[in-house]
């Protein structure tokens, strides 16, 4: 028999009420109504996915704006993405997909990897959507997705992401609204869909405009 989380069972309002044929209240098929499979279950049931065969990447809905009301600062990047409606329910910590000077940087040199700081993907790692299925890629030992990637990293075409970065990972791209905090003029964006150097930069927006969404990763 499964473990089930209390949060899967919060459904059945009092244990020695459960109705026959309610799943909520069968442990035993948890594993397969919820995730597909027992195994599937196992890989989502610990809170951190380093030490799982893939980590899930999820976008938030558009933000009004790449800062401002939306979030502050990386910092509050991370925190837009954590109070995501779209965050997975097996998901229990995620950081923003962003970089910004002397905070969170994926690479000082081009596709090397160097000089990380705060990076959000692990090494040898399988990313995917948050259908828990699709693939974006694996990375390698310096962090970073070869391109191009198996899927773009949303379903959605032409979706505007967030990233701060170049196509090479490194930082700036074009701009980074004064830190993420409202000021400058310009955000380096890219688009959901792309498999190539597009998954990281396609080119920039003004501070002042969107919607854009965030690329949010499973930590």
């Amino acid at each position: 028999m499964f473990l089930v989380p209390a949060l899967l069972l919060q459904h059945c309002a009092v244990s020695s009420a459960c109705r026959a044929g309610d799943p909520g209240c069968q442990p035993d098929l948890m594993p397969v109504l919820f995730y597909g499979s027992s195994t599937a279950f196992n890989q989502t049931s610990s809170s951190s996915c380093q030490n799982r065969s893939f980590c899930t990447v999820y976008l938030t809905a558009d933000t009004p704006n790449p800062f401002g009301p939306a979030f502050t600062g990386i910092a509050g990047a991370d925190a837009f993405c954590q109070a995501s409606p779209n965050r997975p329910s097996h998901v229990v910590q995620a950081k923003a997909f962003l970089v910004g000077t002397g905070v969170r940087i994926a690479s000082v040199s081009a596709n090397a990897g160097d000089g990380q700081i705060d990076w959000v993907l692990f090494p040898g790692k399988e990313y995917r959507k948050a259908d828990g299925v699709t693939v974006i890629g694996t990375t390698l030992a310096n962090r970073l997705l070869s391109l191009p990637l198996n899927s773009g990293f949303s379903f959605i075409g032409d979706t505007l992401q967030l990233t701060g970065m170049n196509p090479d990972w490194t930082f700036p791209a074009g701009g980074d609204c004064a830190g993420w905090t409202g000021g400058g003029t310009n955000a380096g964006v890219s688009f959901g869909d792309s498999v190539d150097a597009g998954a990281l930069n396609g080119g920039t927006l003004l501070c002042s405009s969107g919607p854009v969404k965030l690329r949010c990763v499973e930590q």
